[in-house]
């Protein structure tokens, strides 16, 4: 006889750690400094944030700083 065993799984939010962008409230440029955040969000895009759109919202809009988020979606018969 086959014995199963039932593991509770934990929903993914509780998995998912949101990272903290208000470090960036501290970076100080003059009024010709410009930043460009580049941001890979391959496993958040879909997941989490405000209707699955990912860390993008979570990122401060601020002068001078420019955010770019990328995401990287291989299709499912390349996964081997």
């Amino acid at each position: 006889m086959v014995q199963i065993t039932v593991v509770p799984v934990l929903p993914i939010c509780d998995l998912v750690q949101i990272y903290d962008f208000h470090w960036l409230n501290k970076v100080s440029l003059d009024s010709n400094g410009e930043i460009i955040l580049i941001a890979d969000d391959s496993h958040g895009i879909g997941v989490i944030g405000e209707n699955g759109n990912g860390i993008f919202s979570q990122i401060p809009n601020l002068q001078n700083i420019k955010k770019l988020v990328l995401a990287s979606i291989l299709p499912r018969h390349c996964l081997v």
